[in-house]
């Protein structure tokens, strides 16, 4: 019962890190306030989604 919690945490936390520095996950774009647009994107941001730069 032990090792099978042990080995379903370290797999979670596995997909977890390859998700998120392999895919990019939880890197999201960070937005500020415009009085015309209501938010946009701040400028100068090095992000990546699906390993593609946006």
């Amino acid at each position: 019962m032990v090792i099978s919690i042990s080995v379903s945490v370290i797999s979670i936390v596995a997909v977890e890190i390859y998700l998120r520095y392999y895919w990019g996950f939880c890197d999201a774009v960070l937005v500020q306030e415009n009085n015309k647009f209501e938010y946009i994107a701040q400028p100068y941001q090095e992000r990546y989604r699906f390993r593609k730069h946006i």
